[in-house]
Parts: C-alpha cells; structure tokens; sequence
C-alpha cells in the first residue's frame, strides 16, 4: 500500500467512534450504521469468534462478507449451511475454530468442487485429519504443508506425507483468496500461508490500522484491544534469519521484518524470493534507502514496472554514480523525475550536476544545494540560487568554505539571516520543505 492509499484509508477512519466497533468484535453489540469498510471488518471477527452474535442481519445482503463469515461460523460450529452461490463460500472455515471430519464430509458432498477439497485439506491439516486428508488425492501444496507444519505434533501424519514428495506445489493463493490458474510446480514453503498462528496474532482497532498483507477470514484480524504489531518483540527464531543464509524450506516465521531488511540493504535475491505480492508496512520506504545505497538494487527496482513510482530515487543514485544515460529523448524530463535529495550518501562530481542542470534547467535550487554539499563554491556562486531556507541549512550546518559565507553574507540583511536561523532550529521533514519562501 503506498503512502497516499494509507493516508486516504486513514483519514476515513477518524471519524469512526472505535467503542462500538470493540463492541462489535467481542460479540456485544451490533453496529447502528454502516459508514466504513472497517465497520463490516469489525463485525465479521464478531461473528467468526461468537456463535449466534448479529443473527438478526443474516440473508439482508447488506456486505457479502457477513454472510460469508455466518456461514463460516456455522461450519466451525458443526452446522451445513445452506450456501446456494460461490460467493456464499467463505475460503476460510478452520479459525478460530476447526470443524470436525464428520462436518468437512457434509461439506465436501454437499459441494464437490475443487476448490472446497483442497480447503477441506487445509481444514485437515489444521485439525491434524490424516484419514481424510488421504482421501482427499490432493497434489502436495504448500499452503497445505505450511498449515500442518504450524500444527504440529497433531498433523506431523499430513506434514510428512506433502513434505516427503518429490514436489511441491503452489495451489491455495492466501492473498486473493482463490486457487492459482494453474498450479506451480518447484514451489517451496516460503511463509506464503496465513497460518492458524499468525491469525491468533490480532491488532487492535484504531485510528492508525494497517491492513495485514493476508486477510483470508475477511477481518483484517481485529482485536478489540492488545497489542499492535510494531510494538510486539520480535521472536529469535526470526532475528537469526536476519544474519544466516535463508534455508530453502523458511520456517513458518513472520517474514516481515525480513523483508524490510532485504529492502533497506537492497538484497536483490532476498528481497525477491521474500517480498509478497503487495507492499507490506514500511516496505516502500525501506526500498527507498536500498536504492540510495546499493546500484545494483537501484538497477533491479528501475526494471520493475511495478517499481515505477520509485524511479525518481534510482534516478538519484545514477546521479551519484555520475551516470544521466537515463536522461534520454524517449520524453521530457522535469523536476518531478528527480527527488529532494540526489547528494546522499555520495555526492556526485561537479560537473554531473552542471550537466544535469543544462538537461533540466528547472533543478537550479536542487543542484545549487547539491554544489553546497560538494564544496564547489565557485560553481555555486555562477548559478546565483535563491537563498532558500535549504541553501541556507547546507551552508550553515557544516564547515563549507568561507566563500559560501560571503555569498550569503552579501545577499543577507541581518533581519533575514535572524529568520533563516530560526528557521533551522525547527523539525522539517525533507519531502516537505517549504518551497514558496525565498531570501535574496
């Protein structure tokens, strides 16, 4: 999820009242009004985690979700609904609780399709069925393996037999909820399964809520109160992964965070084997800084389609590395097609960022300040930049040359410098620098 996308979920969260969706996660109360995607998120754990809770809004069509979460109940509970339509079908039936093998055989007549037998063998290896499970003929996938590992000693009978095959498979897709088109062989347990464990790890309903990169029981695996997932500890098993190769069947282990280091470091195979199908909490913001500290990771992310939004920070580190072949004539270039900040954690060669100011002569206060942080007074001087609150930071901030001084010196009242001091006294974030104030 980018920035803007979680800002814009964040914002049309604030006027929620959260006591009423606490009451509806632990099964009190039923929401008046339904304002919000996060009001039927709310609902949906009440319903999974308290039989009969919210009875009163089934078959009313007001979310298929809810309907999908009443029906997931029901099986959980030992009850066949009446589900006429696929979309009535919930993907998963088998937490919080976990059906019994009397219940998954109702279901598997009463809908014999593919997609209900291999959800019946992930029930399976959740509830450690191995009789059923071999019944089942289902090819040796992963989601499958992964869940029985996490339900160890009681499915050790299912891990052993998908894990003593000669391949894997990737069947189940946790993140779109459906089966794949076409099943991969050569697949391996990557932590790509949302696992029981991992749903047992709620986050708290508020204001600043993320949503979990897996949502395969439809609510965001909200918890009226707890702990939220940054302040957890960050188990040892996962913090050895950070320093030691990774081992080509991953444990079942949180891999967030070690996808968030890969990133950072710019650790192409890591990050590639790794990294889920959408952006996780902070992954954008740790590519950011791999791509200004490893070429190599730059090159990779500026290849990426789905990268594209970050081209503008892999431009900055070709700049560093003195390269603008990028600068070609395939379209216009704009101040928009470089970031804030093209001088960390290298500064480039003089004469780079003159040339880049002729191919964009719109970056003149970028490659000014650039030239500041370069020590090249004299170029410098020739561009005559507006003394901006930035210029005025980089030349103050360290020891430059005194011709910087001077230059600032003879273009500043002292009233102006006064401003521009205290101006540096305050906190500013770099992607939000006040570009309408200019001195000079």
């Amino acid at each position: 999820m980018l920035v803007e996308e979680l800002e814009t979920l964040r914002e049309s969260i604030l006027s929620l009242e959260l006591d009423p969706l606490r009451a509806a996660i632990r099964g009190q109360e039923v929401p008046h009004d339904f304002p919000h995607e996060l009001v039927y998120k709310c609902l949906v754990a009440g319903i999974r985690y308290h039989d009969g809770f919210a009875v009163e809004l089934r078959g009313k069509s007001i979310h298929q979700s809810l309907e999908r979460a009443f029906n997931a109940r029901d099986i959980m509970s030992n009850r066949l609904p009446e589900m006429e339509n696929p979309e009535d079908i919930p993907y998963c039936f088998w937490h919080p609780d976990v059906p019994s093998q009397e219940t998954l055989r109702q279901l598997l007549k009463a809908h014999p399709t593919l997609f209900i037998r291999y959800k019946v063998g992930r029930a399976c290896a959740a509830g450690g069925y191995v009789k059923l499970y071999k019944e089942l003929d289902l090819l040796p996938d992963v989601a499958i393996a992964e869940e029985a590992h996490d339900s160890l000693p009681a499915s050790k009978g299912i891990h052993d037999i998908v894990m003593g095959t000669r391949n894997l498979y990737r069947v189940m897709d946790d993140y779109n909820l459906c089966l794949f088109d076409e099943p991969q062989v050569g697949a391996f347990l990557n932590g790509d399964t949302c696992v029981r464990s991992a749903l047992d790890k709620r986050q708290p309903v508020h204001h600043e809520i993320f949503p979990p990169p897996f949502d395969i029981t439809e609510d965001w695996c909200l918890a009226a109160d707890g702990k939220r997932p940054e302040e957890r500890p960050i188990p040892s098993d996962i913090l050895s992964l950070l320093y030691a190769p990774l081992p080509r069947q991953l444990p079942s282990v949180e891999k967030d965070i070690l996808i968030l280091m890969a990133a950072f470091t710019g650790n192409i195979d890591r990050y590639v084997r790794l990294r889920r199908p959408r952006p996780i909490n902070g992954e954008m913001q740790c590519i950011v800084r791999g791509i200004y500290h490893n070429t190599f990771f730059a090159k990779w992310c500026y290849e990426q389609p789905d990268l594209a939004v970050l081209q503008k920070f892999v431009h900055a580190r070709f700049i560093m590395n003195d390269d603008l072949s990028w600068l070609n004539n395939d379209r216009p270039f704009s101040k928009e097609d470089v970031p804030r900040i093209i001088w960390y954690p290298q500064t480039a060669n003089r004469t780079t960022y003159l040339e880049l100011l002729r191919l964009i002569p719109e970056l003149k206060q970028l490659v000014a300040q650039a030239l500041v942080v370069s020590d090249s007074p004299a170029a410098f001087a020739r561009l005559e930049p507006e003394i901006t609150p930035e210029i005025y930071a980089e030349i103050m901030s360290e020891a430059r040359s005194d011709a910087f001084q001077e230059f600032l010196h003879q273009r500043l009242s002292k009233e102006e410098e006064e401003e521009l001091a205290e101006w540096m006294e305050l906190p500013h974030d770099i992607h939000d620098s006040p570009q309408g104030t200019h001195f000079g």
